[in-house]
């Protein structure tokens, strides 16, 4: 809340910056790379950016960067397929994000950071722009049809993604 992360081509490519809200001080660039770079969201703990990358040999990917001096660069999701608009939930628990390897983009679900330990498809007639509740038991996405929505719930002690499950509420 005490800074402003953005994208710009002022180093020559869209990388990230930041700067202070309050405009003090100059922009200071985060990321260096011959890749465009959009920012889509920032880990509750504040400790990361999620971001979409632009690669020339892998489309899009949804990558975070840890906002500590190491400013390590991490692939979350990167296949041959886009990737992009990753969202990590209010609890920090789950990334959302779009991708388009079924054929059209559909929002999908992984856990966060864990990003390999699963992975379920949220929307089954086309997504994109997810978005989580303020509390995260939600998450909202655009369809042809309008805005949709998706259900976290509890069962057995843990939480699961009871939508995309197959499960009421």
């Amino acid at each position: 809340s005490r800074r402003l992360i953005f994208t710009s081509e002022r180093a020559g490519v869209r990388n990230l910056f930041w700067q202070a809200v309050d405009g003090a001080g100059a922009a200071e660039q985060l990321t260096e790379s011959p890749d465009t770079q959009y920012p889509t969201g920032v880990s509750p703990d504040g400790r990361r950016l999620i971001f979409t990358d632009e690669s020339p040999t892998t489309a899009n990917d949804v990558m975070a960067i840890e906002l500590d001096a190491t400013r390590r660069v991490t692939p979350l999701v990167q296949s041959p397929f886009t990737e992009q608009n990753g969202t990590v939930s209010p609890d920090g628990r789950w990334l959302a994000y779009e991708t388009n390897e079924s054929g059209r983009f559909e929002i999908y679900v992984r856990p966060f950071p864990e990003v390999s330990s699963g992975r379920w498809q949220v929307s089954d007639a086309g997504g994109g722009f997810a978005r989580w509740s303020r509390v995260g038991k939600e998450l909202f996405y655009r369809t042809n049809e309008g805005i949709m929505s998706a259900s976290i719930g509890v069962r057995g002690g843990s939480q699961h993604l009871l939508s995309a499950l197959g499960e009421g509420d």
